[in-house]
């Protein structure tokens, strides 16, 4: 009985912890949500202390797209990818430090795949900028339209 009992909890509190560490994560944790809303809040605001001739320059369309898409995009795209960054980069160095140490002549490829990485993304980076500004314009025109 002390055993099923030792072993029942065993296997049922490493599910406690990890739900209290996800809730704990997910609320006090949690950042985006107080960037997005500091971020929309002062392009607001910034947004009425235009004259009255700069707001006439500004469609409203866009504001509408820069609060509700954009800074969105920049909290999640910009900031918080930092710590997925770091995490990630983290476990590609563990992953080469023990690839360098089981097998030397492994260096060669580590070195080779991202540099032909970095040199093809460089290359498409001027046509995918030229692209995203397009698709921004034909969804500030397409907003536009239903304002």
């Amino acid at each position: 009985p002390k055993t099923a009992l030792l072993l029942g909890a065993a296997w049922i509190l490493p599910n406690f912890i990890l739900t209290g560490s996800d809730y704990f994560e997910m609320t006090v944790l949690e950042m985006g949500f107080n960037i997005r809303k500091h971020l929309r809040v002062n392009l607001f605001r910034k947004y009425l202390n235009y004259t009255e001739e700069a707001r006439q320059e500004v469609p409203i369309q866009d504001l509408k797209t820069s609060i509700m898409t954009d800074i969105p995009d920049v909290v999640t795209n910009g900031y918080l990818i930092l710590f997925k960054s770091a995490s990630i980069i983290g476990k590609i160095a563990c992953v080469a430090w023990f690839m360098l140490k089981e097998d030397p002549q492994s260096a060669i490829p580590m070195a080779v795949y991202p540099t032909l990485m970095i040199i093809w993304l460089s290359c498409r980076y001027k046509e995918r900028m030229v692209l995203l500004s397009k698709q921004g314009e034909g969804e500030s025109d397409t907003q536009g339209w239903l304002i």
